[in-house]
């Protein structure tokens, strides 16, 4: 698999435009040809820059979203760029997805997600908000490394 944005555009092997950028996820044989692609996104800017294959054949997306609350596939965005956090059946099926951050910056600066020791995952994502689920984090300057574990 691979991940990365298609840029509002419904031609040659992209299929759907939710808004003006989408996360494009392609599955790729090992001989390099794709097999299938899929979008996920809403009316705005969504892009991803991690993607992981988990030890129970989903996958696990990492990135941003700018797209307004609850459009397309984007549930409840905080504010201008969200760090963005998918999983995806390893047939492309949305499995859920949860925008995170605050009324700022979040998620913009290629966000990683990697297993965590122990169990679980860990994202580390740009964060410069300190409201939202970022309210006790202390914003040290314009951007700051955020780190999140999930279980």
């Amino acid at each position: 698999m691979v991940t990365g944005h298609a840029n509002n555009s419904v031609a040659g092997d992209v299929l759907l435009s939710h808004g003006y950028s989408d996360v494009w996820v392609i599955k790729i044989d090992g001989s390099g040809n794709k097999l299938w692609g899929k979008e996920f996104g809403g009316d705005g800017d969504d892009e991803a820059t991690s993607i992981l294959a988990t030890s129970d054949t989903t996958y696990l997306i990492a990135g941003y979203t700018r797209s307004s609350s609850n459009t397309g596939d984007v549930g409840l965005n905080n504010g201008n760029a969200d760090l963005w956090v998918l999983e995806m059946s390893s047939t492309g099926n949305l499995l859920w997805q949860r925008p995170m951050g605050g009324s700022l910056d979040e998620g913009s600066y290629a966000a990683t997600i990697v297993p965590a020791k122990g169990g679980g995952y860990v994202v580390a994502a740009n964060a410069s908000s300190t409201n939202g689920d970022l309210l006790n984090y202390i914003n040290r300057g314009a951007d700051d490394y955020w780190i999140l574990q999930l279980k």
